[in-house]
């Protein structure tokens, strides 16, 4: 069985005078993998990270590219329409449940380097055994 991991982060350059301010759109979401990133981070005193619309719809995108293409990447994940002071992206294949996908990227360490990431914001989507996390500070 095949099973990849793969980390990128992307930290803005741009001018704080120049930037479009964004306001986040939290959500409730009841999706298992956001709870476990969640319970992580408490467990390290860290904030919890809230569910955010566009990171949502950004993640399911590209959970969909990556199985309509059938591979695992970040291609133009520097491109994203994210108006965040950072931004960071995670991306997984093969994991029989969310659980299982979460153990895995907890014992990366550049996984785990973002998991636990200075983020206040994320985005979570599986489809089928494809998973794209984006974290987000605003």
């Amino acid at each position: 069985m095949k099973l990849i991991l793969l980390f990128i982060v992307f930290i803005s350059c741009a001018n704080p005078q120049e930037a479009i301010i964004y306001t986040p759109q939290e959500v409730i979401t009841k999706d298992t993998l956001t709870n476990l990133i969640n319970q992580e981070r408490i467990r390290f005193s860290l904030n919890e990270l809230k569910p955010e619309k566009q990171l949502i719809e950004l993640s399911k995108a590209k959970a969909v590219q990556m199985e309509a293409n059938q591979e695992i990447n970040h291609n133009g994940f520097s491109s994203l329409p994210i108006q965040a002071q950072t931004y960071g992206q995670i991306v997984g294949f093969g994991y029989s449940s969310e659980l299982n996908l979460f153990k895995a990227y907890i014992n990366s360490p550049n996984h785990n380097k973002a998991v636990l990431g200075n983020f206040t914001h994320l985005g979570s989507y599986t489809f089928k055994r494809y998973n794209c996390v984006i974290f987000a500070k605003y």
